[in-house]
């Protein structure tokens, strides 16, 4: 995946939490655009935004994805 790459041209205590979010959420982000779904209601959908009263959790076929703090937080800094 092209999209890795980027990972390896960080810092070695980041390109692991790059890789985890990279596996956590590209293939969401991407159901969400093969759906012409608008990239605000992917970003709330995945857990990645916050929205009060945005329904982008509901969007059909897309699953929500654990908070990224969770991600970072795993590693520790």
């Amino acid at each position: 995946m092209a999209i890795k790459k980027i990972c390896s041209t960080f810092v070695l205590s980041w390109a692991g939490k790059c890789h985890r979010v990279v596996d956590r959420y590209v293939q969401p982000i991407e159901d969400g655009l093969d759906q012409d779904l608008e990239p605000r209601d992917i970003c709330v959908s995945i857990g990645m935004c916050e929205s009060p009263g945005h329904p982008g959790w509901q969007v059909p076929g897309l699953h929500r994805a654990p908070a990224a703090e969770s991600l970072v937080d795993a590693s520790g800094p």
